[in-house]
């Protein structure tokens, strides 16, 4: 095993000084907490039923 964890390749896409929590497997991205948003929300994704940062953004909108 190499000395790299996946922590250390789970960087923010936008941010690499912040750790990707999210990730979106449409693009295969990690996302930080800050830009953790569907980027084509009314376009089809294969992923959505199964994307944290989808039923982020419902829980979100639902507040």
């Amino acid at each position: 095993m190499s000395a790299n964890t996946d922590y250390d390749t789970r960087r923010c896409a936008n941010h690499p000084d912040a750790e990707g929590r999210y990730y979106c497997s449409k693009y295969g991205r990690h996302l930080c907490e800050s830009c953790a948003v569907c980027v084509d929300p009314k376009l089809y994704c294969k992923f959505r039923s199964q994307c944290i940062i989808w039923e982020l953004e419902k829980y979100d909108r639902l507040n």
